[in-house]
């Protein structure tokens, strides 16, 4: 009868008709409930993850990173306007070219680490945000040491190609130069 019921179009089976499962933790009849209503165990009728399974997926994202990771080697940095660069960029990589126009170095009182600044502007403006083509570029510590033994410390009148990191808020941005390797003296019009 309860076979009957299910061929004839009734969506709900009889009580009958459920197969017998017992739960694994307290041992009561639970029918096919994928938790037991007693003990709150999960059944045998549960799907789990297998250990392979897992690996599997593990391993295809992690190639997945790699792939990426290699692509992103090849890919080169757009430049972007000097007075493009506001404060909703923050924390996001640039790249910017322009003239430096002024240098300024200092010792950090707060640790031993030399401080090398410079702006680089590029002639752009914004009229809607009213930025202009200045940003000012930070160098630090071991960045800037490495710079002075390769003599690619800029100078007022370089021509520049700056990648870094954009610290920027209600009127300020710094390029924070990560590497020494992000600035390319383009021309040396220097003093």
């Amino acid at each position: 009868m309860a076979a009957d019921n299910v061929h004839q179009g009734n969506a709900t089976p009889s009580a009958d008709a459920l197969p017998d499962i017992s739960c694994p933790s307290c041992g009561r009849d639970i029918a096919a409930a994928p938790v037991c209503p007693y003990c709150c165990a999960a059944t045998a009728s549960a799907r789990r993850v297998t250990e392979r399974c897992l690996i599997g997926w593990a391993a295809l994202v992690a190639l997945l990173g790699i792939g990426l990771l290699v692509w992103s080697a090849f890919v080169e940095t757009p430049v972007t306007p000097i007075a493009r660069l506001e404060h909703k960029g923050a924390f996001l990589h640039f790249r910017v070219q322009g003239k430096v126009t002024r240098t300024h170095y200092f010792k950090a009182r707060y640790r031993d680490a030399d401080v090398f600044s410079f702006f680089v502007s590029d002639d752009s403006s914004d009229e809607t945000t009213g930025q202009t083509g200045t940003i000012k570029v930070k160098v630090e510590g071991p960045v800037y040491q490495r710079l002075q033994e390769e003599k690619r410390v800029p100078r007022e009148g370089d021509s520049v190609d700056v990648e870094g990191t954009l610290y920027a808020g209600e009127g300020f941005r710094i390029l924070s130069l990560n590497t020494p390797d992000m600035l390319r003296n383009t021309d040396k019009g220097g003093k």
